[in-house]
């Protein structure tokens, strides 16, 4: 393998440098040639395919391919997929100096090393939220980066890749570095990959509003392993800054040796000289800085808890604009579910994220006799506290530490007040998904039920049952909601209450649970309105809003009389939306659609990881997934060829198989494999766009045929 790489290092530098100096006979292929070809890799990427493309019809040299591979390995559809292994390139053929064929070669578990890495991924963007601004979001991904993983003291080549970095947990600086750059290209938001300290270190710079800045987070997440501790010294730096921190020589350009031939090699870099954010208030926080909903809440040079806006994160350099919510002697501060978590001297409390009703949990015992015992660095994983505790004594005014230690609870086996936030009294709970009367809204409380535990946890935005409920297995159903905006996302758990799987439902729609589905965690959202809050819900729902569930036996009989429309409009609305999905059910075939009418279409798209539907401003998707006939090869026809279809298979149990970027004029055969299509629409060349552009430009006669 080091052979093979370093056979491709070096033909590549070769073929840099022959193409720099003019000696080398390029002739690009066309941007429609390059595009097509884009497609194609896109498409053995995302399958793990190694099966060689034929490129013998274009005249594509080896740097147009690699700057196609370039592009790829930005797109959000193919991200996850190009950083799951280290540095992934092409093998290829050539006939008459060109590229003849194409492959790549992939790992027998490479599909599992993409699940892995894009649960971390998600995750990560799942604490994320549009309010944030560049700058929040570089904090955020520094933050998590050094939370995630910790440094690898063996420093093995593995570690220096995206997936040891978050999905192993362990990273070396090139890890750090290409974790973060991989997550600043989700945002759009420009990178350089910086290579210093006489080669033997790499970091990066981010551009934030206009200028350039270094940040280092393999350095600002300290070698000594301790949980929780983050670092802000090597963050949002000038030239002159990081250079005092000790990293050197990055403008200095490398010589690589080809046979007997030196090159020398620029580095990449640009000139920082900002101080915007010379002496900023973040750079002395020496913990996580926890973010949610425009805020951001960490420990303060005072030991206080403070909370500050996003706004003022930016603009107040020193943070005297930050308000006070836990005062006291705190060394370290996380959340969990709805609670924040943290130490003080001996002890651990919990408390409302306002800082509110605090409850000590926990208090250790000094350890050694004759020496006081305090604890370090705190971090909560799932339901586990890990938390780092050490001695010291004081003689003559000087203090004697010994080495740290670390110790693991389980917070599920504490007592955490105060009980979670709700705004009407709690009923008694309805066992079954077939009772339960989901259009009673005392039934509901401020939350979801997360996406990789199926735990519930705080989130403004959506509401979530007050419990797990009873969900018969391999049982179809079918939801009715009141307000076509608005989707259901079912959390399918097994008798040990073990999350399965998440299914996401709008007006209409039909599942199926699986064969060992025992219980389900039911939670409401508006996907292209995150400002509402839990009184928005209970207005919606005081004006008759409905929610409701059948089976394939029986229809649902609430166990408590459905609230009625008091608001003539609000009838209107339902009676409307409800009609409109009546005829989108008449529709299942993707032939018999007509995708030329924006009514079939919703904002977001089905994702590249799982089929499912999520949230994405600039894209949108058909409203349902779409069966087709076997055997069946469909022609589509767009009238704008600036726009693309982006189709994923999926089997009869949803799940993903494959996905096709589909271009006007483009013929497409699903697998003999698949059972439905989930369609989303995108424009490859403006990520900007918005759901009233897509409603102005079918408007104006936007059409898609297919035949």
């Amino acid at each position: 393998m080091k052979k093979v790489l370093i056979k491709f290092m070096v033909l590549f530098m070769v073929a840099f440098v022959l193409y720099a100096t003019g000696k080398m006979d390029v002739k690009a292929a066309t941007v429609s040639d390059m595009e097509k070809i884009k497609v194609m890799m896109s498409n053995l990427i995302v399958n793990g395919s190694s099966t060689p493309i034929d490129l013998s019809a274009y005249k594509l040299t080896y740097a147009d391919a690699n700057n196609i591979l370039l592009s790829v390995k930005k797109d959000p559809d193919t991200i996850v997929y190009c950083n799951a292994i280290d540095n992934l390139g092409f093998d290829y053929t050539l006939s008459g100096g060109y590229i003849k064929t194409l492959y790549f070669s992939f790992p027998a578990d490479y599909m599992t090393r993409v699940n892995n890495l894009q649960t971390v991924v998600n995750v990560a963007l799942d604490g994320m939220d549009d309010k944030m601004t560049n700058l929040d979001k570089v904090l955020y991904i520094h933050d998590f980066l050094c939370y995630v993983s910790s440094y690898d003291l063996s420093a093995t080549v593995a570690s220096g890749n995206v997936y040891s970095t978050l999905a192993l947990g362990k990273g070396i600086c090139g890890g750090y570095t290409n974790a973060m750059i991989m997550f600043m290209d989700m945002f759009g938001i420009k990178t350089v990959r910086i290579n210093g300290n006489g080669s033997s270190h790499v970091w990066l710079q981010v551009e934030i509003d206009g200028q350039y800045y270094h940040v280092d987070a393999t350095w600002d997440d300290p070698y000594t392993e301790v949980a929780g501790r983050v670092l802000h010294k090597n963050f949002m730096l000038n030239d002159s800054e990081i250079k005092a921190t000790g990293h050197y020589s990055w403008t200095e350009a490398r010589k690589i040796t080809v046979g007997t031939t030196v090159y020398t090699i620029p580095k990449d870099f640009v000139i920082s000289t900002s101080t915007k954010y010379s002496g900023w208030f973040v750079k002395n926080v020496s913990g996580r800085m926890l973010y949610k909903d425009g805020s951001w809440t960490y420990v303060d040079k005072n030991k206080d808890i403070v909370r500050i806006s996003s706004e003022n994160l930016k603009t107040d350099l020193s943070g005297s604009s930050a308000t006070t919510i836990v005062e006291g002697d705190v060394q370290a501060v996380d959340k969990y579910e709805e609670y924040l978590i943290y130490s003080t001297g001996r002890e651990i409390y919990a408390s409302k994220m306002d800082g509110t009703d605090q409850v000590k949990i926990l208090e250790v015992e000094n350890l050694v006799t004759g020496k006081t015992t305090r604890i370090d660095y705190l971090k909560v994983v799932g339901d586990e506290l890990t938390y780092t505790a050490y001695n010291y004594t004081v003689e003559n005014g000087l203090y004697t530490y010994s080495s740290k230690n670390a110790y693991v609870v389980n917070l599920r086996d504490y007592k955490l007040e105060p009980e979670p936030v709700k705004l009407m009294s709690r009923p008694s709970i309805v066992p079954s998904l077939s009772t339960v009367n989901f259009s009673d809204f005392t039934n509901w409380k401020t939350g979801l039920y997360d996406w990789i535990t199926a735990k519930y946890i705080d989130y403004p935005s959506r509401i979530a049952l007050f419990d797990y409920i009873k969900a018969d297995s391999s049982m179809k159903y079918q939801v009715k909601i009141g307000n076509r905006s608005f989707s259901i996302l079912i959390r399918e758990l097994d008798s040990d209450k073990k999350f399965l799987g998440t299914t996401i439902l709008a007006d209409g729609q039909s599942f199926t649970t699986k064969a060992n589905t025992q219980y389900v965690a039911v939670s409401l959202y508006n996907p292209t309105n995150s400002a509402l809050r839990f009184t928005d819900y209970e207005n919606l729902f005081s004006t008759g809003f409905l929610v409701e569930f059948t089976n394939t036996i029986t229809s649902v009989q609430p166990t408590a009389t459905a609230v009625q429309p008091t608001v003539t409009t609000v009838q209107s609305i339902v009676t409307t939306a409800t009609t409109v999905n009546t005829e989108l059910q008449k529709s299942t075939d993707i032939a018999d659609t007509n995708l030329s009418s924006i009514q079939n279409w919703r904002t977001g798209l089905y994702n590249w990881y799982n089929g499912q539907y999520m949230s994405y401003s600039s894209r949108i998707c058909l409203n349902d997934y779409k069966t087709f006939q076997s055997g069946a090869t469909y022609q589509f026809t767009i009238s704008n060829s600036a726009y693309k279809l982006l189709i994923r298979e999926l089997d009869a149990n949803n799940k993903f198989l494959r996905t096709t970027t589909v271009s006007s004029g483009n013929s497409f055969k699903p697998g003999s494999d698949a059972n439905y299509l989930a369609v989303s629409l995108y424009n490859p060349s403006n990520e900007s766009i918005a759901f009233s552009d897509y409603q102005n430009l079918f408007n104006t006669g936007f059409s898609i045929t297919i035949k």
